[in-house]
């Protein structure tokens, strides 16, 4: 895992850059799962088990330090707390 690495090369004060560039890979994320998810029903299975993914994907993030949660399905139409409502 990167950012165990990362942490182990490191000292915690630095650990902002790691930060910084996780949420850059979690926005695009984010990009690629909306453009994903553009033409499938918000209220259908396979929009759900999507988002469920990315939530359990959010998890690991949580893991190891990162806790980034609120921003993973940002601006994905139709997820709680984005441009969408769910």
């Amino acid at each position: 895992n990167t950012v165990r690495i990362y942490q182990a090369c490191f000292p915690p004060l630095m650990m902002s850059a790691c930060v910084k560039w996780a949420k850059e890979h979690v926005d695009m994320f984010n990009g690629a799962l909306a453009r994903q998810l553009s033409s499938e029903d918000t209220r259908s299975q396979i929009w759900a088990d999507c988002m469920e993914r990315a939530r359990e994907h959010a998890k690991l993030l949580v893991d190891v330090g990162l806790d980034l949660r609120d921003q993973v399905g940002k601006g994905v139409e139709g997820w709680g707390g984005s441009t969408g409502s769910e």
